[in-house]
């Protein structure tokens, strides 16, 4: 099982009137600004800039190939 298989399913707070807010509150970023199926933790995201800050040329489709890799996925 790879990592990108897994689901859960987070109930949008009253509070909030975006969903991505909700999840903004759960430490993760929707990847789309109205109706996102799909959220990238935060720190995920901090672990490519620090990457990136250390060598400019690591691309977003260089940082896919190593999610890939460490999940087991082609």
């Amino acid at each position: 099982m790879s990592g990108f298989e897994v689901a859960h399913s987070i109930p949008q707070d009253d509070s909030h009137a975006f969903i991505n807010q909700t999840l903004i509150a759960h430490d993760l970023l929707g990847t789309a600004p109205l109706e996102p199926r799909l959220a990238i933790p935060i720190s995920t995201l901090e672990v490519y800039h620090r990457c990136h800050l250390r060598n400019p040329q690591f691309s977003v489709q260089q940082w896919v190939r190593v999610l890939c890799d460490i999940s087991n996925v082609e």
